[in-house]
């Protein structure tokens, strides 16, 4: 028996697996690593990144189609899913994305980055679902921000340290962890270990002065150490990044250890560390009246006179991520895994207020006022307006697993604790000058902070879920696993100085509790055929903003919001063939609002219900010599009691291309299409973000020890909008409002060489 520390169970793709001796003795590597039939049909060239077949629960599909696949659901799944392994990431993805570049060519997923790849934060839509409103893991640890479970795509997780990813469209099982099982999870898997030693140097070079550098060593077993397995990966990237004045430059390092202390028993300890800085706006984006002057590569610029300097606007990021994890088998059926982990984020940001003003409103001391026209505002020193703002925290938590086998299926239980430490506030600075900007108004009552801070905030919580799910085989084909999690959720603020509010010594305590149902089945029709259905209840803890009030505890009773999810599907894999499809149906209640009167306003659990419901589907189909075809396709509805489409939720995705793999040659062109939404709630014609798309082509040969690989990234130059932020709403000239506005980042081009030894 075994334990997957992410309770999908499925057999995950690792990143470098023990074909890494193919570099060395390609032939005995091939036979000894036992790699499918239908994979040596492909006759794919191999390499240290081609997938591992390493056994975590159950098989995988396999076949030549499934092998090749972009992203493709096993004959195991309990719900929707998409795995991507590591040999696409290599081959299809440019070097220097981010995860939301790695993941997003599955159904249901949009996200582009208007910087460039993985130059900027884009983090993924799933059915509608905005980040935040999912979960995202890494070795099945869940991780996101303290104030809300949002994610920074930049600053944690690099593609080369991701060995492989799996989507899951849905709440889980009871086991699958985090705040969000709302809209499902990303689940990201790190670097695999091998057992043969090897050394790889990759040099990229690109469009926009870009530049990556990862080193990537791997120890094999080492007999001296009990065969004890390390990998080390060192990056580092410099871009100068397609939007004006946006300058990147990032650094990460990450080792992971294994060694087996018994023969059942094994010791993991992993640690990643990340520090980047990049030239933006804390609030981004060009407006129309720029675009027009500039182009739509406009975001900063070099006039000091501006709020648009880039030396007003920057961010410096740095994140690290922990784990020791212990795991094993013990007699009589029983398992066990433990992971204690620890994971940081330190943001110190300094911006202009609103980089949408122009000189004369600068002068004039006006802003956006979130609706038509321009308000006063604070004028201060009538220079440019802005601020330090400082979100810092620190995670602490421990997972612990258990289960026993039977003969009618498995018991699996356990329970998962964390606790956060933050540290949050946003100083006004005359940026022109340099120096603290008394511009904020006295709060309602008591004590008057400085006129310079918006805000002080000190914060933590204690969160614990336990849950236990049993996998019960009550015939041979079939597979039945109720579920039930029941999680608690304390949060504490302590605000010397309240955000929003501005009163002085504010705190409070809120506790969230809910138990939660799941019930999953899957159906052996086949041996390469399965049937699933899924019922499940998801949940999203409320955010931090529900103590921007005055009084946040007097108006209690403050509910997680709650999906119920109903999902069908089937997967059907073949040697040539690998094709799976689903439909769903989620209702979406207890949405947060802000209520009440303007001297009293609290948060509360709205009316209402919003619907999700959809069909998905993917293929791929192995032609033969090398060769398979890919398409996917997902319909999209996500609507309110207005029966209308609800803001940032595309109404359908679609996805297709080829992969070529043979002879050293590794060729995929791939083409996401991202259908019509809607920037604004209800429809808003003035906000319509039409239908967009996004072709990549990557072409590479592989010598033996050395690769070259060139990639064409948006290869026919689309720079269509892909998002509008909000600020004046619709005017009769358009021009002259200060909504910003998203594109599409031009033609680029990366070439990577990489030597293996």
């Amino acid at each position: 028996m075994a334990m997957s520390s992410n309770t999908v169970r499925i057999r995950m793709l690792g990143a470098a697996s023990c074909l890494a001796l193919m570099m060395l003795e390609p032939h005995a590597a091939l036979a000894a690593d036992a790699v499918d039939a239908a994979a040596a049909q492909a006759n794919r060239t191999l390499s240290p990144d081609a997938p591992e077949l390493e056994k975590v629960v159950v098989t995988a599909s396999k076949g030549a189609a499934a092998t090749m696949a972009p992203s493709s659901a096993p004959l195991e799944a309990f719900q929707p899913t998409a795995i991507i392994n590591r040999t696409f990431i290599e081959d299809s993805v440019s070097d220097t994305s981010d995860f939301t570049g790695v993941v997003v060519l599955s159904p249901s997923l949009s996200g582009v980055s208007n910087n460039g790849p993985g130059l900027s934060e884009k983090d993924a839509v799933i059915r509608g679902f905005g980040d935040g409103e999912y979960n995202v893991t890494y070795d099945g640890i869940p991780f996101g921000d303290t104030n809300d479970p949002t994610h920074h795509s930049t600053a944690q997780f690099p593609a080369s340290t991701i060995g492989a990813a799996q989507v899951d469209r849905g709440p889980g099982e009871a086991g699958d962890l985090g705040q969000a099982t709302f809209g499902g999870s990303i689940n990201l898997l790190s670097r695999a270990l091998v057992d043969e030693p090897y050394i790889q140097q990759k040099l990229t070079l690109g469009s926009w002065n870009t530049r990556n550098v990862v080193t990537t060593m791997q120890t094999g077993k080492v007999a001296g150490l009990r065969d004890t397995r390390i990998t080390a990966n060192f990056q580092e990237l410099w871009s100068d990044g397609y939007l004006s004045f946006s300058k990147t430059h990032a650094f990460n390092q990450f080792l992971k250890i294994e060694t087996p202390l018994t023969d059942r028993i094994t010791l993991t300890i992993l640690a990643t560390h990340n520090r980047g800085r990049i030239y933006k706006p804390d609030n981004d984006g060009a407006t129309l009246a720029q675009v027009a002057a500039h182009g739509k590569s406009y975001a900063l610029n070099d006039d000091p006179k501006s709020t648009a300097y880039y030396g007003y606007n920057r961010a410096n990021k740095e994140t690290d991520f922990e784990y020791v994890r212990l795991k094993g088998d013990l007699d009589h059926g029983f398992g066990f895994e433990n992971s204690l982990y620890s994971y940081s984020y330190y943001n110190s940001t300094f911006s202009a207020t609103d980089v949408t003003q122009n000189q004369a409103e600068v002068a004039a001391g006006t802003y956006p006022s979130g609706a038509v026209g321009t308000k006063a505002g604070p004028t201060g020193n009538k220079n440019v307006a802005g601020y330090d703002k400082l979100n810092s925290y620190r995670v602490f938590g421990d997972i612990v697993r258990g289960s026993k086998d039977f003969a009618f299926g498995q018991l699996r239980a356990g329970a998962w604790y964390e606790t956060s430490f933050t540290d949050r506030h946003r100083f006004d600075l005359d940026r022109t000058i340099g120096v603290p900007n008394p511009i904020e108004k006295p709060p309602a009552t008591g004590p008057i902070p400085a006129a310079d801070i918006q805000f002080v905030e000190h914060s933590k919580w204690f969160q614990y879920q336990v849950f236990s799910d049993f996998e019960l085989h009550p015939m041979a084909n079939l597979t039945v696993t109720p579920g039930v999690k029941y999680m608690s959720f304390t949060r504490k603020v302590s605000a010397p100085v309240g955000s929003k509010t501005r009163l002085v010594n504010d705190s409070s305590t809120v506790t969230f509790e809910k138990t939660l149902p799941f019930a999953t089945a899957n159906y052996r029709l086949a041996d390469n055929w399965s049937a699933y259905a899924q019922y499940a209840k998801g949940f999203l803890v409320p955010p931090l903003k529900v103590f921007y009030v005055p009084t946040p505890e007097a108006h209690g009773g403050l509910r997680p919001q709650q999906s119920t999810n109903y999902q069908f599907g089937s997967v059907y894999n073949a040697n040539h063939l690998t094709v799976d499809g689903d439909v769903y149906y989620i209702e979406f209640i207890d949405k947060f609002g802000k209520v009440g009167s303007k001297s009293d306003p609290y948060y509360t659990n709205l009316p209402g219900t919003t619907v999700y419901k959809g069909v998905e589907g993917q293929a791929t189909y192995a032609v033969g010599h090398g060769l398979a075809l890919f398409a996917n396709g997902s319909i999209n509805s996500a609507k309110g009691e207005d029966h209308k489409q609800i803001a940032n939720a595309p109404e359908w995705t679609a996805a297709g291309g080829l992969i070529y793999k043979d002879n050293g040659w590794s060729v995929s062109f791939l083409n996401k299409v991202v259908g019509r939404q809607w920037a604004a709630e209800g429809e808003v014609s003035a906000y319509t973000v039409k239908t967009y798309s996004n072709s990549d082509l990557v072409v590479g040969y592989d010598f033996g020890r050395i690769k070259a690989q060139l990639g064409i990234y948006n290869l026919f130059d689309h720079q269509d909008v892909t998002d509008i932020s909000i600020i004046d709403g619709p005017t009769a000239n358009p021009l002259a409002n200060h909504d910003q506005y998203f594109f599409q980042p031009e033609r680029n081009y990366q070439a990577t060489l990489r030597a293996t030894f």
